[in-house]
Parts: C-alpha cells; sequence; structure tokens
C-alpha cells in the first residue's frame, strides 16, 4: 500500500464518521491518523515498521470502544455506526499484510474475560479460563461443524460416533461426552444469566481462532443452554460413556477439577434430565405462556422441586436447606420473570417440607405437649405462608402465628429465603449439626 492510499483511506473514514453520533476522543484519533504520513511522499510504500504509530491508534480506539459500549452490548462492538468506518480501514491493512486479520479481538477479548469473571458471585466461582478451553476440546475432539450441519450439531456428530461403535474411538468418545456434560454442569452450576450472555461474543473474539472453531463452540453452547431438556436427556440414556478418567487424562478439565463432583454417580446425578433446573428452563423457555400462568407455573415448579428433593436420600432440615441453597443459586441463570417463579416455589417448597418434618416426628404423636400445640401454630404459620407464595398473595397471620414464625428454625428458613444471602446457609451447612425440631 502506497503512502498515498493510506491518506485516502483516512479521508474516507472521517467522510464516514458522523461527528454528532462519535465520542469526541475518537474524532481526535483520527485527526491523528491524518496527520501520521503527511510529509511524505505519496508514492512511498508503507512497511511494518510505519504500521506501529498506526497500530497504537487503533489500540487507543479499542479501548474507546470499550469504554463506551459496555460488554453487555458487545455485539455493537462491530455494527455501531462510528466503528464501522474504522473495520474498514483495518480491513483494507488486512488485505495487503500490513496488520493481523482480527488485530482488535485481544483488546476486547481481555476487556470480555475480566468482566465474566467480575460478575461472578461467590469465592468458588467458575473462571472463563476454566469453561473455554472445555468448549474448544470438545469441538476439536468431535469434529468441527460444517455450516450446513449447524442445525443438528454436535447431537448428529454424536449420534454418528455411537452408532458406529468403533472399538477404538471409545476412550475418545467418552472425553466427548465428559467434556459436554461438564460444560453443562459449571454453566448451570457456577454461571449467571448475565455471565452465560457475555460466552457467544467470547467465543467470537477469542483469538487466534477460525470461523470454524467460532461456529462449532457457539452450536455447542446453544444446544447446551437453548436445547437442555435434549440434552439431559441424551447424557442420561448414555451413562455407560462416562467414565472419571477422563479429568485426569484431559489437560482442559484440569483446571475446571475442583468444580465438579468427585465421584461418577454424583456426576451423574447432577446431570440427569430430572434436576429441576433442566426442566424448569425447558417449559419457561419453550412454552412463551408458562411466564404468564403465574399460579400454574409456580405450582409446577414446586412439583419440579419437589420431584428432586425426593430424589435424594436424605429429608432433614438441613438437607432442605441445603436444596434450597442450591436453589437459589442456580436461579442465577434464569431471568428476572424466571427467577421469581422460582423463588415462590422454592418458599411453598421450604414451608410444605417444614410441616411434613413435624408430621413425621415424635412431636406431632405428643398432641397433649405444650411444644407439640406450639409446633401446630408454626405449621399453620408454614402453611399460611406456603398458600401466599402459592397465590402471589400477602400473608395474614394471626398473633400467636406471628409470635410463630419468629422463633427457632422456621425464623431461620424464612430469614434465609426472603434475605437472598448465602452466609447464613453456608454457616448452616459448615457447623454439621442437624437441630432438633424443638428449637
Amino acid at each position: 500500500m502506497k503512502v498515498g492510499e493510506f491518506k485516502q483511506q483516512v479521508i474516507e473514514l472521517r467522510s464516514n464518521t458522523d461527528p454528532l453520533k462519535t465520542p469526541s476522543e475518537v474524532l481526535g484519533l483520527i485527526s491523528k491518523l491524518s496527520e501520521l504520513f503527511e510529509p511524505l511522499n505519496d508514492q512511498f510504500d508503507l512497511n511494518s515498521d510505519m504500521m506501529v504509530p498506526v497500530k497504537e491508534l487503533m489500540n487507543q480506539f479499542w479501548n474507546l470502544v470499550i469504554r463506551n459500549i459496555p460488554c453487555e452490548q458487545s455485539e455493537q462492538w462491530n455494527t455501531a455506526a462510528y466503528v464501522m468506518p474504522w473495520l474498514t480501514l483495518q480491513q483494507s491493512l488486512v488485505k495487503v499484510g500490513l496488520m493481523n486479520a482480527d488485530f482488535h479481538h485481544p483488546i476486547l477479548y481481555e476487556e470480555l474475560k475480566n468482566h465474566f469473571n467480575r460478575l461472578s458471585v461467590t469465592n468458588d466461582s467458575l473462571k472463563i479460563t476454566e469453561l473455554m478451553p472445555l468448549l474448544i476440546r470438545a469441538s476439536r475432539m468431535l469434529g468441527y461443524a460444517e455450516v450446513s450441519q449447524l442445525g443438528h450439531y454436535p447431537f448428529f456428530k454424536l449420534n454418528e460416533k455411537i452408532s458406529a461403535n468403533r472399538p477404538q474411538e471409545i476412550e475418545k468418545l467418552e472425553d466427548i461426552m465428559f467434556l459436554l456434560r461438564s460444560i453443562l454442569y459449571l454453566m448451570y452450576k457456577y454461571c449467571t444469566l448475565k455471565q452465560l450472555a457475555l460466552i457467544p461474543s467470547l467465543i467470537y473474539f477469542r483469538y487466534p481462532t477460525t470461523d470454524e472453531e467460532r461456529r462449532s463452540e457457539l452450536a455447542i453452547f446453544n444446544w447446551l443452554t437453548q436445547h437442555t431438556l435434549e440434552c439431559t436427556q441424551f447424557f442420561s440414556s448414555h451413562d455407560d460413556y462416562i467414565n472419571m478418567r477422563s479429568i485426569k487424562e484431559i489437560d482442559a478439565l484440569h483446571n475446571a477439577a475442583h468444580l465438579l463432583p468427585k465421584e461418577r454417580k454424583n456426576f451423574l446425578n447432577a446431570t440427569n434430565e430430572n434436576r429441576w433446573i433442566y426442566l424448569f428452563t425447558h417449559q419457561s423457555r419453550g412454552r412463551p405462556a408458562f411466564l404468564e400462568e403465574q399460579d400454574a407455573s409456580v405450582k409446577e415448579t414446586l412439583r419440579l422441586l419437589r420431584q428432586d428433593f425426593n430424589s435424594q436420600k436424605d429429608k432433614s432440615f438441613t438437607a432442605i436447606w441445603g436444596f434450597a441453597f442450591l436453589v437459589k443459586m442456580q436461579a442465577r441463570i434464569l431471568s428476572p420473570s424466571e427467577a421469581k417463579i422460582v423463588h415462590a416455589a422454592t418458599y411453598a417448597f421450604c414451608m410444605e417440607k417444614y410441616i411434613e418434618l413435624f408430621n413425621f416426628s415424635e412431636d406431632s404423636k405428643n398432641s397433649f405437649s405444650v411444644h407439640s400445640e406450639w409446633e401446630s401454630v408454626k405449621c399453620q404459620a408454614a402453611e399460611k405462608r406456603k398458600l401466599a407464595a402459592i397465590n402471589g398473595q400477602s400473608v395474614k397471620l394471626g398473633f400467636f402465628e406471628t409470635l410463630a414464625v419468629s422463633q427457632g428454625r422456621l425464623k431461620k428458613l424464612i430469614n434465609f429465603l426472603e434475605e437472598n444471602q448465602t452466609s447464613d446457609s453456608e454457616d448452616f451447612s459448615s457447623s454439621g449439626e442437624t437441630p432438633s425440631m424443638s428449637n
């Protein structure tokens, strides 16, 4: 490229930039670009050394972009009106070998990565550097998707490999299945809705990468998040392909191993199709009317919570508390309207289980004791709170019921449900104590 050609490109950059819709700092960078080679003869050839100040100004531009367009709107990083002319200039430099393709992607990816990690809400949070390698490795091992296969990837390729039943590929298939189930588990256990929304952009701006990698990784992400029930049913029907050996042999799993269940049966259970979160998201996102039918959706979610909880052996108060805590953690992946339904159902579930614990206790059999009568009052209050949660109404308690819910374990449980804090649950669980029904 001649110096004169570059000058013309900068003139076009300026003419295609609307000063009324462009940050003033960006306009300043355009002026600096136009001054760079002003003294030079138009017939001089540009070389890589002369591109150093150009790249520096480009870096400044992209840093301004991420300052003015937040990560939540990262799709505009390639489409904003004042960005497009700069991309045109970049592409012209790429074509003549003066700039690397996707020159700006490392800057944008770094911003997305840091923002993803900042959105974490727990100390044992999932970092994007632990999740992305799993997507990368899974798509590479499975084989990249052709454009014509995107509607059925990775499901079609998985079925193809399973049907082929080649003995020499069994271990590879086990590793692929383990990677995919691990991604599902980690996203639904540790990611918030805002973090999930960043992943398509993280896939796109990762550097270096290729178009086939992008489309394959994005297809896996979409399959796991948009077709959750199909995924979990598929996984559950192929439990035989899960081998914990994969954690030791797949490098990409090493950094995330501390976040995965340690035992095979727990890993299978956590990614089983009957977990409430997979069934709930399938209904809430696959049936638009679900979120509009508030009463019916809360009752259905309550049924899913019961079904999930009843699949475990421990039905103690500690187990109820721990289950509710995990539900609240997983609700971070939901939209506000979905989370509202889950909160109401969780509230009703906890009140219901509190009542059941009393009904199956020795205290309930001794109906003439003062303590038993007081517990009955607590259960009456819990029942009213359960119905209020299901029907979306405010709870109306009598004097003694109000007094009853301000004491003991029921008070702790209600506070936990209403305050949206994790510290109480962590303290309760870590104590290792199971409070007696008399508390």
